[in-house]
């Protein structure tokens, strides 16, 4: 007698905003024949009271038993986790059977995504870009500071947990509609009378991601 066993699988997929995160996590589904469920902490993101993302995820991790599922997790979703528990975000590693990474080299086209989608408050594909947006390069080095934060943290727990690196710039995908923007500010006002001044700073995205942040090491 031959007896079936169903073995159902956990996809995991641990990001940062704007680095092509949902369309990769919609082609894991598809390709796994596996449910998507989206960013699924993202509804508790304003929720001081971390027992309620336990219990959310301990329901997730449940799903996952009886079918295939593709959850996202941005990294300030897992710090959380992180700092109420090290073992609940372990947890989280060793039930998911596969973990997918994915980065964005061109760091300056991610930082524009996310102020553009902080300022509009439109993240999803079908937004509207009739008008122009205006950025203040002041925030440039608010926004460098926190990516260059999550991606070494990605690049941690890849060290522990390795998955699959999934590089935008190396992937077939559709960009979002984009808007027309246009940074002020007074570094902007002095680019324009020298073009040598840059707005961004030189940043090697995948050095980051490689050297990690032991500060974060979950072992």
């Amino acid at each position: 007698m031959i007896i079936a066993y169903n073995y159902n699988m956990l996809h995991t997929v641990i990001y940062t905003h704007r680095s092509g995160s949902t369309t990769s996590a919609k082609k894991i589904a598809e390709h796994s024949n596996a449910q998507y469920l989206g960013e699924v902490m993202h509804p508790y993101r304003r929720e001081p009271n971390v027992e309620i993302h336990v219990n959310q995820l301990q329901e997730i991790l449940s799903l996952a038993q009886y079918k295939d599922i593709v959850v996202k997790f941005h990294v300030i979703d897992l710090l959380k986790f992180y700092n109420f528990s090290v073992n609940i975000l372990k947890d989280i590693f060793l039930k998911s059977d596969k973990i997918y990474y994915p980065i964005r080299i061109d760091y300056k086209a991610q930082i524009i995504s996310q102020m553009i989608a902080d300022k509009t408050q439109q993240w999803s594909e079908n937004r509207a870009i009739d008008k122009k947006i205006i950025l203040n390069d002041s925030d440039i080095p608010k926004y460098t500071e926190n990516l260059i934060n999550q991606i070494s943290i990605q690049g941690q727990w890849y060290k522990t947990f390795s998955g699959e690196l999934l590089i935008l710039e190396n992937q077939i995908y559709d960009p979002y509609p984009r808007y027309e923007y246009e940074f002020r500010g007074l570094k902007s006002f002095l680019q324009k009378k020298n073009d040598k001044i840059s707005l961004f700073d030189n940043i090697d995205v995948l050095t980051i991601f490689e050297n990690g942040n032991s500060k974060y090491n979950i072992i």
